[in-house]
């Protein structure tokens, strides 16, 4: 005889709040999870992990939903409206539904996208975490435009400050790579010819950073959506630095996230990312690299390239990768040379690269 179980969740707001939240959350899709049959934007899904399997679950936000909360917040104390109606919105939606669902946020990448302010950030961030769902509900559907004066409670503990100019492990050697894309974006080589030059220059002159691999691959693919790169040909060149960088804390964003979602079945927490950037999303799913119903690593991966270039080049593609990985010791690779010195290669490389950046200038009308 099976067995009946009953479960009673309560809810802050009206089961038809919770239920027109969950549509616009789902028409936004601003939630990635790692391949499942979970309904993410099912405010029982949440519920019901944490009852039968003991599991609970976190968000993590990039900066975009990061700074929608933050400018809430802010806008409360300050006693006017948000910079952005329209995002501040986006914002209470995601809050309302998260408070709801009892789902904890870890925001901490976020806070060194942006330095300056970074404390004050973290702690309006606090404070807006104990802001009732309720305000969060009337702010997403338009009955409210801000946080009323005086609903934004204090933390319930003071956040430890954070050492925001703390260099993120991996940052400098990431960029680089993402330097390396640009400057081949910027080039006039086809789409394939691009990545096929940045996996020899990863295999003979840098290191293996499969995240920028991935990132190389969506980046390049002809049937791309909005690229991760942006600005790249500005004539404001800085701008263009400033997309690169930009470029980087999403990929950092992305590889942290995936890292979290790998050991969620041990740790029993299940990651939620929250974004409103598809290729920043896009990019977070590949990089998962999670097996689907026992594939092996290069069944896996040749399933990734092909989303982004075809079954034909997809397969070649991936082939061609997984060579690389198999010879990494190559005595042919500068990184397994004893001269020169690999760490000045690295220096020498980033001036380089980010010199050639801003050193472009557009084609004239006519010049091939």
């Amino acid at each position: 005889m099976s067995e009946l179980r009953l479960y009673d969740f309560e809810l802050p707001i009206s089961l038809a709040d919770m239920e027109r939240l969950q549509v616009m959350l789902r028409e936004m899709g601003i939630f990635c999870t790692c391949p499942t049959d979970i309904d993410r934007y099912n405010w029982q899904t949440y519920g019901m992990a944490a009852a039968e399997h003991n599991t609970d679950t976190r968000a993590f936000f990039d900066r975009n939903v990061f700074s929608d909360v933050v400018s809430l917040a802010r806008s409360s104390d300050l006693d006017e409206a948000p910079a952005s109606i329209e995002r501040g919105r986006m914002g209470a939606a995601v809050m309302a539904f998260l408070q709801c669902c009892n789902i904890m946020i870890e925001p901490s990448l976020a806070l060194y996208e942006e330095p300056a302010g970074a404390n004050q950030d973290l702690r309006l961030f606090r404070r807006a975490d104990e802001v009732d769902a309720r305000i969060y509900t009337e702010i997403a559907f338009g009955r409210l435009d801000r946080i009323p004066r005086g609903q934004l409670p204090p933390p319930k503990i003071e956040p430890q400050p954070i050492d925001s100019a703390r260099a993120i492990k991996g940052a400098r050697i990431y960029r680089i790579a993402v330097l390396k894309i640009a400057q081949l974006e910027l080039s006039n080589l086809r789409p394939l010819t691009k990545l096929k030059q940045f996996l020899d220059w990863v295999f003979h002159d840098f290191v293996f950073l499969p995240a920028a691999i991935t990132l190389a691959a969506q980046q390049f693919a002809p049937s791309r959506g909005k690229p991760l790169l942006r600005h790249l040909r500005s004539l404001d060149r800085q701008q263009a630095l400033r997309g690169i960088q930009n470029a980087v804390w999403d990929l950092l964003v992305a590889m942290s996230w995936s890292e979290e979602v790998l050991k969620q079945k041990q740790e029993k927490r299940f990651w939620l990312l929250c974004s409103r950037d598809e290729s920043l999303k896009q990019l977070a799913s590949k990089l998962l690299f999670i097996p689907v119903q026992g594939e092996s690593r290069e069944v896996a991966l040749r399933r990734i390239y092909s989303e982004l270039w075809g079954q034909e080049l997809g397969r070649a593609l991936s082939s061609e990768v997984m060579s690389l990985i198999t010879d990494k010791d190559s005595p042919r690779r500068k990184c397994n040379q004893s001269e020169p010195d690999f760490e000045q290669h690295i220096d020498a490389l980033e001036i380089e690269l980010e010199q050639r950046v801003l050193d472009w200038r557009p084609q004239s009308k006519g010049h091939s």
